[in-house]
C-alpha cells in the first residue's frame, strides 16, 4: 500500500485553477505519509489545463489527467504488487470517470468507497469514528475565513447541516464549499501536524486558504521530534515574524538569577518529497 499525490509545479503556489485536483495545504502531505507509515509518491502538476472536458474522458495529451496517469504508472512500476487505486469521490462524475479511465489503462481497479453516499450520514460517520479534520479553505455562502478556517468537522457539523437546509450546500463539500486537512484518524499511527493560519484574505465569495508551517507531530504515547507545539509562527511568506526591538539596557551591575532557557526549536514545514 502507498500514497500518491500531485502538487503545483510552481514553488510557493498553494492552489491551482483545476477541474480535477485540489491542492490546498499540499505542504502537509509528507507529514500525513509519516503518520500513516506508508511510502509516498509525489509529482508536480505541469499541465494544469482541462483540454478534454467531456464527461467520459479519452486520452488527451497535454490534459491535466495525464499527470495522474504518469504518477500512477510510476507507482505501479516501483510497486508491482499494487492492483487498485482508491479515491474519495462522493458525487463528482467528472472526477470519478477520469480516475476510472486512468486505472483502466494501467490495469488497476478503481475504488470509490464513498460514492453517492448520503452526505449527512457520511459526515456524522467520519466525526463519530474519530476523523479529526480542519477546514483549510472555504468558498460558499455562510462560510468565512475569519470565522471558520481551522475549525474541525466536529465543530462545523451543526453549521454544515444548517447551510444544507438553508442554501442546499453540500454537507461534505462536494460542491467546493470547503476543503479540509486531516490531523488524526484511525489510519494514523501518530497525530499529524496542524496547519498554522497565514494570510487568509476573503474575496467576493468569502473564500480564503489556510496553510503554512506544521507543528511537531505527537505519537500516541508521547511527543515525537520537537516538543509539543514548540516553535515560532511563520509569516505569510514562510519567514519568521520580526522580533520586537529589545529595550535599551541600563548601566549597572549584572542581575543574579537563573540563566535564560534556550529558545524552543523550530521545525520547518515539510518540503515536497
Amino acid at each position: 500500500m502507498a500514497l500518491a499525490n500531485l502538487f503545483p509545479a510552481q514553488r510557493g503556489r498553494d492552489e491551482l485553477d483545476s477541474f480535477m485536483y485540489q491542492t490546498v495545504a499540499h505542504e502537509g502531505i509528507c507529514a500525513i505519509a509519516e503518520c500513516m507509515d506508508l511510502p509516498l509518491f509525489r509529482a508536480p502538476i505541469r499541465a494544469a489545463t482541462s483540454l478534454n472536458q467531456e464527461l467520459e474522458y479519452r486520452t488527451t495529451e497535454g490534459d491535466e489527467v495525464e499527470e495522474l496517469f504518469r504518477l500512477l504508472a510510476h507507482v505501479k512500476a516501483a510497486m508491482p504488487e499494487v492492483d487498485a487505486v482508491a479515491s474519495g469521490a462522493i458525487l463528482s462524475n467528472y472526477q470519478r470517470t477520469r480516475v476510472e479511465a486512468v486505472a483502466m489503462r494501467l490495469g488497476l481497479v478503481s475504488l470509490a468507497l464513498l460514492w453517492q453516499g448520503d452526505q449527512r450520514a457520511l459526515l456524522d460517520e467520519m466525526v463519530d469514528s474519530g476523523v479529526e479534520a480542519v477546514l483549510v479553505k472555504v468558498a460558499c455562502m455562510g462560510l468565512t475565513p475569519r470565522q471558520h478556517l481551522g475549525k474541525s468537522l466536529a465543530e462545523m457539523r451543526a453549521t454544515l447541516h444548517r447551510l444544507n437546509d438553508e442554501f442546499g450546500a453540500h454537507v461534505c463539500g462536494e460542491g467546493g464549499e470547503y476543503e479540509t486537512f486531516t490531523l488524526d484518524c484511525p489510519l494514523y499511527h501518530r497525530r499529524g501536524p496542524r496547519p498554522m493560519p497565514l494570510a487568509a484574505t476573503a474575496g467576493a465569495e468569502g473564500a480564503g486558504p489556510l496553510s503554512g508551517a506544521a507543528r511537531g507531530q505527537e505519537d500516541r504515547g508521547g511527543a515525537v521530534g520537537d516538543e509539543r507545539g514548540g516553535g515560532r509562527r511563520r509569516g505569510a511568506r514562510g519567514k519568521p515574524p520580526p522580533r520586537p526591538p529589545a529595550p535599551p539596557r541600563q548601566a549597572g551591575p549584572p542581575r543574579a538569577g537563573r540563566p535564560r532557557p534556550p529558545p524552543p526549536a523550530f521545525r520547518p514545514p515539510p518540503r515536497p518529497c
